[in-house]
């Protein structure tokens, strides 16, 4: 009883203080932006959000960069001329919150449920900032979904023409557990490279590990073991050396899996 009374005060402490840091970095941020364009609005939450995320004693992040090039093209700003479009493999709700982190200098917009525009501080900068809102409502009528998707699409196109900031895309759709994770488990959708072959934007895989280890999926409290969260930036992947946004696709898939395995090996 005592232990469990103690890991739970631990678990409590952990998440108080992600709650109120985060709270407290987001207000600072929205107030410091009234005045702001929406994209210094957009950029300068990404910059505290990932200031947030790397100063948090509960948890350690390592990022190792595949591309030494990419690694010092991303840290200096370099790549803002051009969009690409993110994919990553969704374990936790801190994953968007880190891909701010490795992601800092790179201007780059979610496409995210609509619910998540309702918190306050950091929601209201994501509208305002031109982060894209979806609705996820499954009780809706098949058509109706079908024509939200196109639309959606339409969108996203539309903004990847524009020569506007990069896409972030979480092409499983949900969370999934690392206990959930097999090597051909991830069934990533096609959207995002479909987008990439219309538009010949390349895509950047990112791989996640360890962050639901953390923040579990069916759990409001974190963990407070001073865990690892292994992430993985690989190459960018051009759609021009793909038939078709399938092959592309699965190629991606791979890639993010067996990234995943190595950071699950990296952590046993």
């Amino acid at each position: 009883n005592n232990r469990s009374s103690k890991l739970m005060r631990r678990r409590l402490a952990a998440t108080s203080y992600h709650v109120l840091n985060i709270s407290y970095t987001w207000f600072k941020a929205w107030y410091r932006s009234r005045s702001f364009t929406p994209i210094d609005t957009l950029n300068l939450l990404r910059r505290e959000t990932a200031l947030a995320v790397s100063s948090n004693p509960y948890y350690h992040i390592r990022i190792d960069y595949k591309d030494s090039k990419l690694k010092e093209s991303l840290e200096i700003g370099e790549l803002k001329e051009q969009p690409i479009i993110i994919v990553a493999n969704h374990q936790s709700n801190l994953d968007p919150l880190l891909l701010c982190h490795v992601l800092k200098k790179l201007p780059h917009v979610y496409i995210a449920k609509s619910s998540i525009f309702k918190v306050p501080f950091a929601g209201w900068m994501m509208e305002k900032g031109g982060d894209i809102p979806v609705d996820f409502a499954s009780g809706r009528r098949q058509d109706t979904r079908m024509k939200s998707i196109r639309t959606l699409m339409k969108r996203l196109s539309d903004h990847l023409n524009s020569g506007s900031t990069s896409l972030v895309m979480f092409p499983e759709g949900y969370r999934k557990s690392s206990m959930e994770f097999k090597p051909d488990s991830l069934a990533f959708k096609r959207g995002a490279f479909r987008l990439s072959k219309t538009s010949n934007v390349p895509i950047l895989p990112i791989s996640i590990w360890g962050s639901d280890s953390v923040w579990p999926i069916s759990n409001y409290f974190m963990l407070s073991d001073g865990k690892y969260i292994d992430v993985t930036v690989d190459q960018l992947v051009y759609p021009s050396d793909f038939q078709s946004d399938s092959e592309m696709r699965d190629y991606c898939e791979k890639i993010i899996s067996t990234n995943m395995l190595n950071m699950k090996e990296k952590q046993l």
